[in-house]
């Protein structure tokens, strides 16, 4: 039976900061936000797949599987957290008329997300619900 007690938000923090520097530390608020967008696009998309709503009842079983999940996102993303700051590449640069897009490793990309949500499908299964 899966551990349907609502999901501890700051445990998955927790566990990603381990996760990706090796210990709980008390992230910079920079790197905190970054993590935290991360986290929470994940979680929303884990809450439409399982069809739980609103995010926050997501079962506490989850935790892990959406820490880890934030991990591979961030790192396939190629977002630098390292020396307490996060940062990401530059999205556009606005000249008179023209502009120039370069992307931006900090905008959720769909289709990572989607490959991630495949790659953890068999975590998800056991928590999703018929939809209503």
């Amino acid at each position: 039976m899966p551990n349907t007690q609502p999901i501890c938000w700051d445990d998955v923090r927790d566990s990603i900061t381990m996760r990706l520097f090796g210990r709980c530390d008390n992230a910079s608020p920079e790197r905190q936000e970054l993590i935290d967008t991360y986290m929470f696009e994940i979680a929303q998309r884990c809450a439409h797949y399982c069809h739980v709503e609103p995010v926050d009842t997501l079962p506490a079983g989850l935790e892990e599987a959406i820490a880890a999940m934030t991990v591979d996102l961030i790192r396939s993303e190629g977002v630098e957290l390292e020396g307490g700051t996060a940062s990401a590449t530059l999205e556009n640069i606005r000249l008179g008329d023209a502009q120039f897009g370069f992307g931006c490793a900090s905008s959720v990309s769909q289709s990572i997300i989607d490959s991630i949500l495949r790659s953890y499908k068999t975590d998800l299964l056991h928590y999703r619900q018929m939809a209503t």
